[in-house]
């Protein structure tokens, strides 16, 4: 009953039938440490995971991963899939360093276990079949490599994107939303070490993909995103009105996905106005530093975030060169 509540995203109902399973296999079988509890509090994990409640989800992933790793007929896949959700709740619960060597762990298991040079690149619009333990191998080489990205570790990071890349590729081909994110997340990557070359080619092709399916909402947004990585390229290579042809399209996705009052607009103006600042259209700059203040100041943003602190010198500093 629990797995029908779960696949009927019936979260509650499915831990209280899930909870209720456990209790009478604990009360008859004292010491019941079978595949089949592991199996509960894999799914019970996941369904406290999807309700955002991360520390009983860790207490359930950590269970299943220690009656996982003392029955040897379990399969490895297995430890290595939960050792990857487990990482997932300590990077929710802020445990990065834990996060980082629960998915080394996981994908130490699954490149021992697993046949990944194996994978081919799919060509045109052929495919290869490969089975979930590689795309869970592909999640968790993604997974890592954001953190090490947000940790400066830039040269780890794009290994493990690159490695993801490969895999999402087999499967899914060349025009495949996953395989935009992950291009989208190298791009960034190589933005941060200033290879804007390499950035270009990936946010040309990210867009690309996007553009197949912009229709739908969400994914408009991901490709207003792209315009702005892209405008952002543009502006650190000192080519400007490219740069305001991409966040002109972008604002005006944002402005109609979020509306005006958004910290996602805030972000355009505030880059539009640095743009118009470079192309010494002070009036222009000024104007749209102010729309992004009157934005930040609605949401009632902290005077102390960096975002408002930079607005409000590059007003300051403006307002003194229109001045003269």
């Amino acid at each position: 009953m629990g797995y029908l509540h779960k696949f009927k995203s019936e979260n509650k109902k499915a831990i209280i039938c899930f909870q209720e399973c456990l209790r009478i296999r604990r009360l008859h079988f004292v010491e019941d440490n079978s595949i089949e509890v592991a199996q509960l509090l894999y799914n019970m994990g996941a369904v406290f995971a999807t309700q955002q409640q991360f520390k009983q989800a860790k207490n359930c992933y950590h269970e299943a991963l220690t009656v996982y790793r003392k029955k040897e007929e379990s399969n490895k896949m297995n430890v290595a899939k939960v050792l990857s959700l487990l990482a997932g709740t300590h990077l929710e619960l802020e445990d990065v360093e834990t996060a980082i060597r629960c998915y080394d762990e996981s994908i130490d298991l699954y490149r021992a276990h697993i046949q990944t040079d194996q994978i081919l690149v799919s060509k045109g619009d052929g495919v290869v079949k490969i089975d979930d333990d590689h795309i869970d191998y592909a999640d968790a080489l993604y997974n890592v490599g954001f953190i090490h990205f947000k940790k400066d570790n830039y040269d780890t990071a794009i290994s493990h994107y690159q490695e993801s890349l490969r895999i999402y590729r087999a499967p899914h081909g060349n025009d495949d939303l996953t395989v935009a994110k992950t291009m989208h997340s190298l791009a960034l990557v190589y933005s941060k070490q200033k290879k804007y070359d390499k950035a270009m080619v990936y946010f040309e092709e990210v867009l690309r993909i996007r553009s197949l399916y912009k229709e739908q909402s969400k994914n408009e947004v991901e490709y207003a995103d792209t315009l702005l990585g892209i405008a952002l390229v543009h502006e650190k290579q000192r080519e400007y009105l490219e740069a305001l042809y991409n966040l002109e399209e972008c604002l005006q996705i944002r402005l109609s996905h979020y509306g005006q009052k958004s910290m996602y607009v805030a972000e355009v103006l505030s880059n539009m106005g640095i743009i118009q600042g470079n192309l010494r259209d002070f009036k222009t700059a000024l104007k749209r530093w102010e729309e992004a203040l009157v934005i930040y100041e609605y949401l009632r943003v902290s005077t102390d975030d960096s975002s408002v602190v930079n607005l409000r010198k590059n007003i300051e500093k403006v307002k003194k060169l229109l001045k003269k």
